[in-house]
């Protein structure tokens, strides 16, 4: 069990934004501020982005989700213990986190990600 599975299954999340894959790999994501009408892809980052001693985690709170068509697992969102962050997940059939995008609103809490950068302007879009 990856890192990032460990902090799932203990209801956390890493708290910085971004897009976390089970395999470890993710990408930095950057939303449009108190609006949140959509985020962009940035860098991409590796399984130290999720390490709770780099960069800290937050609880994570499921508050709504919904199962594809296919029953292939299950689409979950909901929000983080900072009151301006919020989450969305995907969930295989197993019950076994796949991705996970934490946007965690910088212009709202007052302070940046740990390592956060600007995302790359060719990117944009949802995971």
């Amino acid at each position: 069990m990856g890192r990032l599975e460990e902090l799932w299954a203990a209801q956390r999340m890493p708290i910085r934004c971004g897009l976390f894959r089970a395999d470890g790999t993710g990408r930095e994501v950057d939303c449009d501020g108190a609006e949140l009408t959509r985020f962009e892809l940035g860098e991409p980052f590796g399984p130290e982005a999720a390490d709770p001693a780099a960069s800290g985690s937050a609880h994570a709170d499921v508050l709504a989700g919904a199962a594809p068509p296919d029953g292939s697992g299950r689409l979950v969102g909901g929000g983080g213990s900072h009151g301006s962050d919020g989450f969305f997940a995907r969930i295989g059939a197993g019950g076994e986190l796949r991705r996970l995008v934490h946007l965690l609103c910088n212009e709202l809490v007052g302070s940046p990600s740990p390592g956060r950068r600007r995302p790359s302007p060719t990117t944009a879009g949802t995971p």
